[in-house]
């Protein structure tokens, strides 16, 4: 994740998250690149839980024609990751495509998981 570009355009959703976790807002972020201020995904699904916005990231599953040996159930195959956003109301926002890898899913799902906690914010 790109976290300049994310304090830049999205400020109150930023600011919101070091204040909730005790952080004061950071003057260098290479603390928030490196991971000494915020440790992980974890930490991130719990910030935007507690803001209602709920950021989900599941396997993409594709079904072939293919059955199992007795003949009877097809098979399915992961494809890929893919994400969902619900606020409190509405689905709010979905990936669009289908990622190759978990982390690429989940870095573009909490970019756009600030997005809508930064219009919340300014509602």
């Amino acid at each position: 994740m790109n976290w300049n570009k994310i304090k830049d355009k999205r400020p109150k959703a930023f600011a919101l998250l070091g204040i909730s976790r005790g952080y004061p807002p950071p003057s260098n972020m290479s603390d928030y690149e490196c991971g000494t201020v915020f440790e992980g995904q974890r930490l991130l699904y719990d910030f935007f839980d507690e803001q209602k916005i709920y950021v989900i990231v599941e396997l993409e599953v594709q079904y072939t024609r293919e059955l199992d040996e007795d003949g009877t159930n097809p098979h399915y195959v992961p494809d890929g990751f893919y994400y969902l956003i619900h606020d409190e109301r509405q689905l709010a926002a979905s990936g669009m495509k289908v990622y190759k890898d978990r982390s690429e899913a989940e870095a573009d799902a909490f970019t756009d998981a600030f997005e809508i906690l930064e219009e919340k914010l300014t509602e």
